[in-house]
C-alpha cells in the first residue's frame, strides 16, 4: 500500500470511529430518520462550496451519466439505507457490538468484486475474510 493509501486509510479509520460514537450520543435524543437527515442536510451545506469549485473548474461538467447513476445509486444504499439502518441499530443496540458488525460490509464488496469485477480471491483474502467473521462472532 502506498503511503497516501495508508495515511487516508487511517484517516477513515478515526473519522468513522468518531463519528459513530458522536453518532450513538446524538441518537440519545433523536429518531435515525431525523438523524439521518439532519447529518445529510448539515454535510450537504458543508459541500456547497467545494461543488461550486468544481463547476467553476469545469470537472463537473465532464461527470458522464453513468457514473451519475452509479453514484446515484451508491448514495442511496449507502446514505439514505445504509446509514438509516446503522442509526437503528446504534439506537437500539450498544456501539462496542453495532459497529464491529456493521464493519464487514467489506465482505460483501469483496464477494461482488469477485463475482462481478473479475478480482481473484488469494488465500491471505480469505483468511481475512474468515478473521473479519471470527471477531464478529466473538461479540454475541
Amino acid at each position: 500500500m502506498s503511503v497516501s493509501g495508508l495515511f487516508f486509510s487511517l484517516m477513515t479509520i478515526i473519522c468513522w470511529g468518531l463519528a459513530s460514537f458522536v453518532d450513538k450520543m446524538a441518537l440519545r435524543t433523536l429518531s435515525p430518520a431525523m438523524g439521518v437527515m439532519l447529518r445529510t442536510m448539515i454535510v450537504a451545506i458543508c459541500v456547497l462550496p467545494w461543488f461550486a469549485w468544481k463547476i467553476k473548474t469545469g470537472e463537473v461538467a465532464q461527470v458522464s451519466g453513468k457514473a451519475l447513476v452509479l453514484l446515484a445509486a451508491s448514495g442511496i444504499l449507502a446514505t439514505l439505507l445504509g446509514q438509516f439502518s446503522f442509526y437503528a441499530a446504534l439506537k437500539y443496540n450498544e456501539v462496542s457490538r453495532v459497529v464491529p458488525l456493521c464493519s464487514t460490509y467489506p465482505i460483501v464488496a469483496a464477494l461482488l468484486g469477485l463475482a462481478f469485477m473479475g478480482e481473484s480471491l488469494s488465500a491471505q483474502k480469505l483468511v481475512g475474510i474468515a478473521m473479519v467473521v471470527g471477531g464478529v462472532m466473538m461479540l454475541k
